[in-house]
């Protein structure tokens, strides 16, 4: 139950996978119903994000995880390290990471937050290790006090969560695909070889509210283009990667079929392979 005394605040700790693993999975078959279902408390959700004026810094976010994270991990986005360029679209990945390892580093930060019944707190669920605003400051706390009491009010707390803009992903549309033998996902920027999906994100337009629009649509868009997730027969589209761990010897197979060794799309998800492993 909504206390009307509570300020509810953020929280980067990481999330034991226990908690982790009791998110919901994307019901793929059911996307486009759910969409509409919510489609009014996600406008609701995105004018209070408006009202503050914070467009670029946070978007709201479908709750969903991908697979189970195993005890002492945390999944964490990592950015390209390979500049963009025609050949080369901007990916990241997102993996799970043990939490022992991320400790000796510099602490990644939250990228995704839910509500967590038990502690009262917009936690983060998934991690980034890109640098960016620390939400947990004086600075967002009245927003995120009011943004918590709307999702709660609207009782969409276990639909949607709140998602933080890196700075990469400005005006870009990242589309997204499993790779189950790393429990990873990678996305990637629109390129002609990845097919559309549905969405996953959502901003709205900077200074208006007639109408919602998925991430990165530009100004003046005047209907949803974008997608984060995808989908392929009531599937998640799906990298996996074949042979030796030699990079010159292993194969590629993209939603089935195995890649030209010579192919643009085998290049990218090659060196995506090796961020996934390293």
């Amino acid at each position: 139950m909504m206390s009307s005394t509570r300020i509810y605040k953020a929280d980067e700790t990481y999330l034991p996978a226990d908690v982790y693993n009791t998110l919901p999975c994307v019901n793929l078959a059911k996307v486009d119903e759910e969409e509409q279902k919510w489609a009014a408390a996600r406008s609701a959700l995105l004018q209070t994000i408006s009202d503050y004026g914070l467009e670029d810094v946070f978007s709201l976010h479908l709750l969903h995880r991908h697979y189970d994270l195993p005890a002492n991990h945390a999944m964490v986005y990592e950015q390209s390290p390979y500049p963009p360029s025609d050949d080369l679209p901007f990916f990241e990945i997102c993996r799970p990471r043990c939490i022992q390892n991320l400790e000796a580093a510099r602490k990644p930060r939250g990228k995704f937050f839910f509500y967590r019944q038990d502690t009262e707190t917009m936690s983060a669920y998934e991690y980034t290790t890109e640098l960016g605003p620390d939400i947990t400051s004086t600075a967002y706390e009245s927003f995120i006090n009011d943004f918590c009491r709307e999702l709660l009010k609207l009782k969409v707390e276990n639909v949607f969560a709140l998602s933080l803009s890196s700075p990469s992903e400005n005006s870009r549309i990242l589309y997204e695909t499993e790779v189950p033998a790393y429990k990873a996902t990678l996305r990637l920027e629109k390129a002609d070889w990845v097919p559309d999906g549905f969405s996953t994100d959502w901003v709205s337009s900077t200074g208006e509210m007639g109408g919602v629009y998925p991430r990165c649509v530009p100004k003046g868009a005047s209907k949803p283009a974008d997608k984060h997730s995808r989908r392929r027969n009531s599937e998640h589209h799906r990298t996996e990667y074949i042979g030796p761990t030699d990079s010159t010897s292993v194969g590629v197979i993209w939603d089935g079929k195995i890649l030209d060794n010579d192919s643009v799309a085998y290049s990218v998800l090659l060196k995506a392979r090796e961020l996934i492993i390293h």
